[in-house]
């Protein structure tokens, strides 16, 4: 996801909502208008077509990135990766 990355290197840790926001919503307009101009480009009502999908993915993107957002917000602060003390904790790891 190379939106993401992009996003991910210029703003801090803060701002997650923000950077799933932004990249979700680029990456569905452009699917958007990408799809709607291939297969729609020659229906009378190509432009209301095309606005009503971006709006509708644009909604409901808004809401989806506030789920991953939860879902992200809730699963750091239960899942706590203990970092290793020794190198023989190092290599404990790799054993099976």
């Amino acid at each position: 996801m190379p939106c993401y990355e992009f996003l991910n290197y210029k703003f801090s840790k803060k701002y997650i909502y923000l950077k799933i926001l932004v990249s979700t919503a680029v990456i569905s307009l452009f699917y958007s208008v990408f799809f709607y101009t291939i297969v729609l480009y020659t229906e009378y009502n190509y432009s209301s077509l095309l606005l009503g999908n971006i709006i509708g993915k644009q909604i409901s993107f808004l809401f989806f990135s506030f789920v991953i957002y939860i879902y992200l917000l809730v699963k750091n602060r239960s899942h706590k990766k203990p970092t290793p003390k020794n190198m023989r904790d190092v290599f404990k790891i790799f054993s099976f």
